[in-house]
């Protein structure tokens, strides 16, 4: 499963997993504009209905929104809290989450890294939920959950203002 927008970087690659044979739910917009993802597009998704579909995909994809030029996205947080496996974009801010690869998610730089690296998590049930259970530990643990973000976000930062010699 994938949830986000259909940014025009973003639709290689699922293109390039339904061409592999991957059963591939997306949730969000613009998703049917294009006529490959088309029959896969299941519309924008409540926080119900978003938790459903990823607990219940094998594998989630995460990609990052290049337009922001983000190294992460809300997927980053939300799949792992969920306890899902994920197949992330491999950036600085993700392997600083995560950790080294292999440890709780799996990385990809390519789109066919990303289909050979997806087909055999599919393939793997225990590997899936050995990522998945890392993932979500880091995550909820970790200092990561929206809370902590929040929490970051409003503590105040103290900048040392040096003067320099008073009048004389």
């Amino acid at each position: 499963m994938f949830a986000g927008g259909a940014d025009a970087d973003r639709v290689p690659y699922v293109q390039a997993l339904l061409q592999a044979g991957f059963t591939v739910a997306l949730y969000g917009g613009y998703w049917e504009r294009f006529r490959p993802t088309r029959p896969h597009t299941r519309g924008h998704a409540d926080p119900v209905a978003l938790r459903k579909a990823i607990g219940g995909a094998k594998v989630a994809l995460c990609l990052v929104r290049r337009a922001n030029r983000d190294g992460h996205a809300m997927r980053s947080f939300e799949v792992p809290a969920v306890g899902a496996c994920m197949l992330v974009e491999d950036t600085d801010e993700h392997r600083a989450m995560f950790g080294e690869p292999g440890r709780a998610v799996v990385y990809f730089r390519a789109v066919d890294e990303m289909v050979q690296t997806m087909g055999r998590l599919r393939d793997d049930p225990a590997e899936r939920e050995r990522l998945a259970r890392e993932a979500h530990r880091l995550i909820v643990g970790g200092h990561n959950t929206y809370r902590d973000r929040l929490l970051a976000m409003l503590e105040p930062t103290c900048v040392a203002v040096t003067a320099g010699p008073g009048p004389s």
